[in-house]
């Protein structure tokens, strides 16, 4: 029996995949299918992702892909995804709690074995990501799947549950991480405009994408870093979906000071603080004799026209 069911149609079709949680015999499991026949390769590769990953990612459990006919299949994993207590934390106002999540995260990327950077596969990153630098940093096994969203604790384990995306050659540990801590802002980014306040202020990368001010600094976050990383990302987004990628370009939403820091933490509350500052100076002018006195005048020239 399916209970839940997730389509990728909006990947390019060598790519798609229908995700499906069912059960069977009273338990559960989660089943992968090619959506066509040109994904098969895609999605058979995850069997062989799991042999590549279980000794290399060492302080992760992988829930074990195996094959079914023509599709997939792994263990249902019951628990909650780091992604969801980053959430619930911040929802309760446990900032620190959350970033502790972030630091476990930067901390289990450490861990990794450090990959030399091969000159051969350099033309294999830029076809999908763009052009490296040696300003990248480490580099480790290249499963881009390493995120919250992935990540489920069970007591004192950590389970990667999914695993899609790993390629032949290594990726940044700094990008792994930069794709982590935006998507993670992301999907907060609603409950930061609420709370944003001038004793909460909030720097703004993108149009939807905030983060705290505090956050932002203890980071360090560099812009040219920033700005590389955004690239790697918008690139590999174009190499999945069939469709154009119209993403805002980050150099083009940051505001910047000296071309390094932003120039001001722009804030929700400062904002509104605008909006209502300019309603009260346009009730003021509309209020204003001389308004009312060059409305009359407006209004007799218009009779004047209709007359004439």
């Amino acid at each position: 029996m399916i209970i839940y069911s997730k389509g990728t149609l909006d990947r390019k079709e060598d790519f798609r995949l229908v995700t499906t949680i069912e059960e069977e015999n009273k338990k559960l499991f989660v089943r992968k299918k090619a959506v066509n026949p040109r994904a098969k390769d895609f999605l058979f590769g995850m069997v062989e992702n799991y042999e590549k990953l279980k000794k290399i990612l060492s302080p992760l459990k992988l829930a074990e892909a195996k094959f079914d006919g023509d599709s997939v299949v792994f263990p249902y994993i019951k628990g909650k995804t780091l992604s969801d207590e980053f959430k619930e934390c911040y929802f309760n106002g446990q900032d620190e709690k959350a970033l502790e999540i972030l630091r476990e995260f930067k901390n289990i990327l450490k861990l990794l074995p450090t990959v030399e950077f091969e000159t051969r596969r350099y033309k294999d990153f830029m076809r999908i990501f763009g052009n490296p630098t040696e300003k990248d940093g480490d580099w480790t096994v290249g499963c881009l799947d390493l995120n919250l969203d992935n990540l489920i604790r069970i007591g004192r384990q950590l389970y990667l549950i999914d695993y899609e995306w790993v390629f032949e050659f290594p990726l940044p540990k700094k990008f792994l991480y930069f794709r982590t801590f935006f998507y993670t802002f992301f999907s907060i980014k609603e409950l930061l405009k609420i709370r944003c306040s001038k004793e909460f202020p909030l720097v703004q990368l993108l149009p939807e994408i905030f983060v705290p001010k505090e956050v932002y600094d203890q980071e360090a976050l560099a812009v040219s870093g920033l700005r590389r990383f955004y690239d790697y990302e918008m690139n590999f987004q174009s190499y999945l979906s069939f469709r154009k990628n119209t993403a805002p370009k980050l150099k083009e939403s940051v505001i910047f000071q000296n071309s390094q820091k932003p120039d001001i933490f722009l804030t929700l509350q400062t904002k509104n603080d605008e909006i209502e500052k300019l309603k009260a100076e346009l009730r003021d002018i509309y209020g204003s004799k001389s308004w009312k006195i060059a409305t009359s005048l407006r209004d007799m020239k218009r009779l004047f026209k209709k007359t004439s």
